[in-house]
């Protein structure tokens, strides 16, 4: 279950990834192979063993809440454009087909 969470909160952009330069990978591949562990917040990538990144999260649940509502109005307002688009379009063919029933 919290591999599912944490899937959708990357997905969803809860939370990003700051990828490390090629000198801080070496740097933390090196602590690694002499046996220190890394610091928290600090992984490996899945789909690549030489790279490392840092999980960067909001600071509290607020952030989170507060982000997931900024999300929600801007898929609503997408979605409200979308219906305003197609009910012009729908309005627009019928009155042209109107209005060349008329004409015929």
């Amino acid at each position: 279950m919290y591999d599912k969470i944490e899937e959708n909160r990357e997905r969803y952009g809860v939370y990003h990834c700051q990828y490390f330069t090629p000198k801080d990978n070496k740097e933390l591949r090196e602590a690694l192979k002499s046996g220190k562990v890394l610091p928290e917040g600090i992984e490996q990538c899945e789909n690549n063993q030489k790279k490392f990144k840092r999980i960067v999260m909001p600071k509290t649940n607020d952030d989170i809440i507060e982000y997931l509502s900024y999300k929600q109005i801007e898929l609503l307002t997408t979605i409200k454009n979308c219906i305003v688009y197609f009910t012009v379009c729908s309005i627009v063919g019928g009155v042209l087909l109107f209005w060349q029933s008329c004409a015929a």
